[in-house]
Formats: structure tokens, sequence, C-alpha cells
């Protein structure tokens, strides 16, 4: 530390003179440019000071009385007041010189380089004038830790590390009995979590600020420890730690000397189900994550709780904010399915409707049938929807029902396909038509029109009276096949007057032949 007063230039002669005043301790050095200064005081006689001076081709020492002066080396030194209770020596210097310097003559300083709840590293330096060859003792709050022997030329400096880092530091060395002590105000964490995270397992970073150091791992659920890892970290190095687990909430614990714990709670995956695209039988979904917490499991396809979809399981990962698409082979009619999402910690169902737009065909789209008789045309409903039921250019003697199983329907409710019958239902005899040539008709599903061909063939049935023929015997015959010998009672009479010609036309078959008998 230097104890230079203020000072003053004075003007002497052409040239630039320097004069001040300097307080210079006992156990201190005083430099005037390559002039090394000190003093003594002898023991009998206070008033008497020796003064020491040393260059480097000579010295000269000196006994003086206050205000006595000895010129050395172009600089003029007086003696000035002397305090006996602290030993410093005030000297007046005046001459040519450019740089003056107190020193101690021996003397060292303590600095903080690292702070870290492990350890804290401090620097030793010599700040004296003389080389320090000394034994430096540590202690912490007055307990000696540490002592060891110490080397330093002026101006040298070391590092140690002190372990762990007392709030309180004091450094001595023993022979010179000069010591110094520190206070550790504040620490930083050697070891840090600096992120934990779950993929498909769990992660957790570390990073190293200081030294290199052994640390202990350790996953905590519930209070138990789940697994432990011991990892090495180099000096300001990061290293990833990696445990086979699921676990979605607990703490990694680290023990580096020091323990530090962090928590950590995953909340759940978010999947949703965001597009669906089918054409025949490849399936193509959509999976998105709103979460904040990677998925990584199967997704599977299933129809009625059974797996359709091939391949059977999709592996798949899908970090927070993003997006995949996945493709399966179903069913090319499979139009309700569900699509099922599985992880050891999650899962999720999402059923879908492949509904298609309601369409119809005819199984058999020609029928012959006979005169009084019935015949059937089966159509096939594909899709889902309401459909309703008519036919278009069918006689009106001919009557058409619609059959859902053995129920009678106008309409009907379709899931994914269903099968109805279609019946007509023939007259006895050919009323707006004419045998033996196809009728063209259409059946209608909703807007869908089926076109269909019908043929009727047979012979006509009629119901004969005879309540005006010969003895006035009120009779019926059982029936008359027209063209054929009728019967009444046990004979067999000839065909109808009027039958094989244009006369019997089927307006004279409504209400039987009467009249004609």
């Amino acid at each position: 530390m230097k104890k230079i007063l203020p000072f003053f230039i004075l003007l002497l002669f052409a040239g630039n003179a320097l004069a001040l005043s300097v307080e210079l301790g006992i156990d201190e050095v005083l430099i005037v440019d390559d002039t090394i200064v000190t003093f003594d005081v002898a023991q009998n006689n206070p008033n008497l000071v020796f003064l020491l001076l040393e260059s480097e081709n000579t010295s000269l020492i000196k006994g003086l009385h206050f205000g006595e002066s000895v010129f050395f080396e172009g600089v003029n030194y007086t003696v000035g007041s002397l305090d006996m209770n602290t030993l410093t020596l005030k000297l007046h210097l005046s001459g040519n010189y450019s740089g003056v310097e107190v020193l101690k003559k021996r003397d060292f300083s303590v600095s903080l380089v690292e702070t870290f709840d492990a350890y804290v590293r401090v620097k030793v330096e010599n700040t004296g004038y003389y080389e320090i060859n000394d034994t430096l003792v540590i202690l912490a709050q007055g307990v000696e830790i540490e002592e060891r022997p110490i080397v330093l030329k002026p101006g040298e400096g070391l590092t140690l590390k002190v372990s762990p880092p007392y709030t309180q530091l004091t450094f001595m060395l023993k022979e010179a009995k000069l010591s110094k002590t520190i206070t550790v105000t504040s620490t930083e964490e050697l070891v840090t979590i600096e992120r934990i995270w779950k993929d498909k397992k769990l992660q957790v970073l570390l990073r190293n600020h200081g030294d290199p150091v052994n640390v202990t791992v350790k996953l905590l659920v519930s209070g138990m420890t789940l697994d432990k890892k011991e990892v090495y970290l180099n000096s300001k190095g990061e290293r990833e730690v990696v445990f086979e687990t699921d676990a979605v909430q607990g703490t990694v614990l680290v023990d580096y000397g020091v323990i530090k714990q962090e928590s950590f709670y995953f909340e759940m995956p978010r999947i949703s189900l965001t597009r669906i695209e089918k054409e025949k039988d490849m399936l193509k979904i959509w999976l998105r994550n709103d979460g904040k917490t990677a998925f990584s499991g199967r997704v599977s396809i299933y129809q009625n709780s059974v797996i359709v979809g091939e391949p059977y399981f999709a592996d798949v990962t899908i970090i927070p904010d993003e997006e995949v698409s996945l493709e399966f082979k179903v069913p090319e009619e499979a139009q309700i399915l569900t699509v099922g999402v599985m992880s050891p910690s999650y899962s999720a169902t999402f059923p879908i409707s492949l509904r298609a737009e309601l369409s119809a065909k005819a199984v058999n789209s020609y029928a012959k049938g006979i005169l009084g008789r019935s015949v059937s045309y089966v159509i096939s409903l594909t899709g889902s929807g309401k459909a309703s039921f008519g036919v278009e250019g069918l006689p009106d003697s001919i009557k058409a029902y619609f059959y859902y199983g053995d129920t009678q329907v106008k309409e009907l409710d379709v899931v994914q396909n269903a099968q109805v019958t279609l019946v007509l239902k023939l007259p006895n005899l050919p009323q707006g038509f004419m045998l033996n040539e196809p009728i063209d008709f259409n059946v209608t599903v909703n807007e869908i029109k089926i076109p269909l061909k019908l043929e009727v063939g047979g012979i006509g049935i009629l119901p004969v009276y005879g309540d005006n023929w010969l003895a006035k015997v009120n009779y019926t015959s059982e029936h008359h096949h027209v063209g054929l010998p009728y019967r009444v009672g046990a004979d067999l009479l000839p065909a109808l007057k009027g039958e094989g010609s244009n006369e019997l036309t089927p307006r004279h078959w409504q209400g039987g032949l009467r009249g004609f008998i």
C-alpha cells in the first residue's frame, strides 16, 4: 500500500525537480526509481534514525536526526517526524527522480476466484517486496483446516481449492505472522439440472460449471429410490442421464458432496384425431399431440373391438405440437371403425364413421311371373342414411310392396348396408299390360332409379255364374280358364260364346262371364 502525501513540483534551475513528503513504516520499503530505502530506530536513542539506501551498484547507511539530510543517487532525503507508536517515519524528498512507490517488506493478498456450493477457489499472491518462504495456515471460523508450505517470489501467486465453502476463511503466514481474512457471501451451484424431459424414457441433462466431479443421480418416485446412476462430469461439461422408466411424476436428486433435487411432473399427452381419408381399403389418419409431453406408443384400428387394420400395431412418436400420419389397410366395406392410441401411461380411442352416400342396386333386375301369383326382386342398399322406396311405370293392376325381413316398409334407416325385397302381386287377368311381353319399370330409392323388367305369362282365371241358366238353378262353377271347356256339375260344356274372338275383352271380364252363358 502506498503512503505518499500530496506532493508538489518545484521548478529548479532550468530543469524539473520533484519534491514531496512520504510516510514510511518500519515494515515497509520506499522505492525511488532504482533506489531502495528502509529505516531503523536506535533502541537507546529514539531520536536517531538509521537510513539504509541501496541501489544496483552501491549502498549507504546513515544515522540522522530530525531535519538532517542525506544525498544519494541524485535525490536528497531529509528526516522529518517519527511516530513512535506506529514507527512511521516522514521523509522529505527532493531532486531528480521519476517514480516513487511504497511496498510492504513482506505481504500477500487473498482473493476469491470461484465460489461454488461444493468448494471455493482462492488466489494467494505475494504483494510484498521480498520473497515469501513460509508456512500458510488456513482457518475456517477459527479452526485450522489446512497447512502447507508456500514459496512465492514478488508478484507471484497460486490458487487454492478449499472445500467445503466455509462462510469465513483466514489465511496466515506462520513465520511472518501476517494474516488475511475473506468472507464468502454467496455461492453458485456447481452442478445444475438443466432440463428434465420424457421421450420414450426419462432424461435428465446435467451441467458442470466448475472442476470435474463425480455425481450420483437418483430417481425418486413416491419417496422411494426407483433408479440410481453414477456419472462423471468433465470441467464445464454436460451429460445426459437416461432412466428406463415411464414415470410421469417424481424427483431427480443429484449428490456431488452437495445434495440438490428437483421435482418433475409431466402432463399427459393430448392426442387428437384431426383428419381421416379412405380410398377403397386404404385408411389414412392424422394424429396431433396438443399436450406438453411427447407421446410414444402404438396405434391400432378396431371394428367391433376386434383389430382389423393392417398392420395390427403401428409404433409412433409424436412430440408436442407435432402432427403425424399413418396408413392402415382395412376392410373395404367397413364404415364404423375405432382408432386406438396406447402407451404404458396414456390411452385414447376415437370412433370414426366412414359412411358413404347411400347407393342401391338390384340383385336381380328381371323376373317372370304367372297371373294371379307374385314375383320378387332383391334390392341391395350400401352406405348409411334414410331410404324411401317407390316404383314407377307399373300398371295399376300390379301392386308393389317392399319388405325388410318380414316387415313391410316404405322407408328404412340404413346403417352400413341392408337388403330389401320388392314383391309384385300380379292380377288374375292382364289388365293394362300384354301377356308374355316385357314391362319396363323403375324402383326408386330416394332419388336413385333402378331399372327392372317384368314378364307376365299364364292363363286367366274367371269365376262363372249360372243364376239364369236352364232350370234357373243358382250355381257358380269353381273357375273357368279362358279358352278351355268349362265344367258345371258333372258335365263338361264347350267354350263360351265369344271365346277365341275379339268380342271377349278385358272389359267383359270384370264381374265374371255373366251374360255369355
